[in-house]
């Protein structure tokens, strides 16, 4: 593996690990239901801060994915690598894309000022 795929991969995996590690299983459970109303803005704040945590890990699995495709290494070796990512991608992928339809039911059901 040349170094620039190295210092690219190291980059994926830690997009995808440090905001896994650190912050998602915390903001979880400060996620309100979404057919509750909304009470203030810090409920709107918390859930776009759970979106773009989210986000990261999602791009990161992206580009790792797209590095390990590109690895040429043995055909086992990479289809195990892709079976282990692509379950980790699916699950990130759904909880981005939910957060965002909560983010925006959220916004379409704010209460408007003036």
């Amino acid at each position: 593996m040349a170094k620039k795929q190295k210092i690219w991969l190291a980059i994926f995996l830690a997009m995808f690990l440090v905001p896994e590690i650190l912050w998602i299983s915390g903001i979880r459970g400060n996620i309100e239901i979404p057919w509750l109303p909304i009470n203030n803005f810090h409920q709107l704040a918390g859930i776009l801060v759970a979106y773009f945590t989210t986000l990261v890990p999602c791009i990161g699995l992206l580009g790792l994915f797209k590095i390990v495709m590109k690895l040429e290494i043995a055909k086992w070796l990479k289809s195990f690598l892709i079976i282990m990512i692509i379950p980790f991608l699916i699950w990130t992928a759904m909880l981005t894309f939910m957060l965002l339809w909560v983010m925006i039911y959220y916004i379409n059901r704010a209460p408007q000022i003036g």
